[in-house]
């Protein structure tokens, strides 16, 4: 049987490295969680809590396709919400 040495340095907070590494961690999910509360998502957003790229979104908007949206401003953000990306998603399931 091998037996391996930890060597930790003399002043290491163990503490103070655990809570950084758990915050570093658990960011995203705090993120995604925050995404899921929010109305109406930009489409960076929707890129990151659904998985549909940004570019493809500008494309489908150009020609008249995709999800839903809003735009209340000219030239402003545009807007997705929830349950018009839902609602994409599930009337383009493919069947087999």
């Amino acid at each position: 049987m091998t037996t391996v040495e930890i060597v930790i340095p003399e002043g290491f907070d163990f503490r103070a490295a655990f809570e950084k590494a758990m915050k570093e961690t658990l960011a995203p999910v705090g993120r995604l969680e925050m995404l899921k509360c929010k109305p109406s998502l930009t489409s960076k957003e929707v890129e990151t809590l659904y998985g549909i790229p940004e570019s493809s979104l500008r494309t489908w908007r150009c020609r008249g396709g995709g999800p839903r949206f809003c735009q209340p401003y000219e030239k402003g953000a545009v807007l997705y919400e929830h349950d018009d990306i839902r609602d994409f998603i599930r009337g383009n399931r493919i069947k087999t």
